[in-house]
């Protein structure tokens, strides 16, 4: 979702060449329409949607619109039906609505004008298709094969060559570490013949704590608020530097984010 919404502010400020001129697309970045700001919150509502509806395709694909038309509602013309109904919903006019409040109810944020809309239609089509919506069906996650996959070529580097069997010992050594820890390259070398004494297995118990401590500290969640912080910062200084230049996304300005 990130890639497709940057890449979409970035196709629409491309010079091109229309009868003989070079021109610029109308921009659907900056200020009151895909903001830095805008592309975090829609990404982090896709994830939720989701993470929290994993257990249907159709309640994905519910939630996932319920986002877009949100943000392309207006007074005259409401889109919520998607949006969780109750006084405890996210969503401020079925709030509004739980309430018996609508008849005062004005929308206090910024919406899609028609043009964002229109190129977010084709991008939330694309990304709440039922063929793709099935592979997230039980929410599961790809983490433990990356992790995997990166003991494997720590082991042994792409960038050296080798052949099939050093990878076949290199994959053999890192399903041992990962399911037991560096305590199995202990059983690895006393298969070999390899004399073992008690300083090698204090070597395997530091090794393992020290693993244990480090992914500890980061699953902390004054960690996971820190970054979050960082990043919203990040966005606010491109935001503001936006205003203050009227600069639209040019070549490299949301590598930070």
């Amino acid at each position: 979702m990130v890639t497709r919404l940057r890449n979409c502010v970035k196709t629409n400020v491309e010079t091109v060449k229309k009868n003989g001129k070079n021109r610029k697309k109308k921009s659907l970045g900056g200020r009151g329409k895909l903001t830095g700001k805008m592309i975090d919150k829609l990404t982090v509502y896709y994830g939720l949607a989701i993470r929290r509806n994993c257990h249907s395709v159709e309640n994905m694909r519910n939630s996932i619109w319920a986002t877009y038309y949100h943000y392309c509602s207006t007074d005259k013309n409401p889109k919520h039906e998607n949006c969780p109904t109750g006084p405890e919903s996210w969503c401020s006019w079925q709030r509004a609505a739980a309430a018996n409040e609508l008849s005062s109810f004005k929308h206090d944020y910024q919406t899609f004008t028609e043009d964002v809309a229109k190129a977010l239609h084709l991008i939330y089509t694309d990304l709440s298709k039922k063929e793709l919506l099935e592979r997230c069906l039980g929410g599961f996650t790809q983490n433990n094969n990356e992790s995997y996959n990166q003991l494997i070529w720590k082991i042994s580097p792409k960038i050296i060559p080798s052949g099939s069997k050093i990878v076949e010992m290199a994959t053999c050594v890192a399903a041992g570490v990962f399911n037991e820890g560096a305590s199995s390259l202990l059983y690895f070398m006393n298969a070999t013949g390899i004399s073992l004494g008690p300083n090698a297995d204090s070597y395997a118990e530091r090794e393992d704590s020290l693993r244990v401590s480090i992914a500890d500290r980061r699953s902390q969640e004054s960690t996971r608020e820190g970054r979050m912080a960082r990043r919203q910062h990040q966005i606010e200084v491109l935001e503001g530097a936006e205003g203050e230049e009227a600069t639209l996304y040019g070549p490299g300005i949301d590598d930070s984010i």
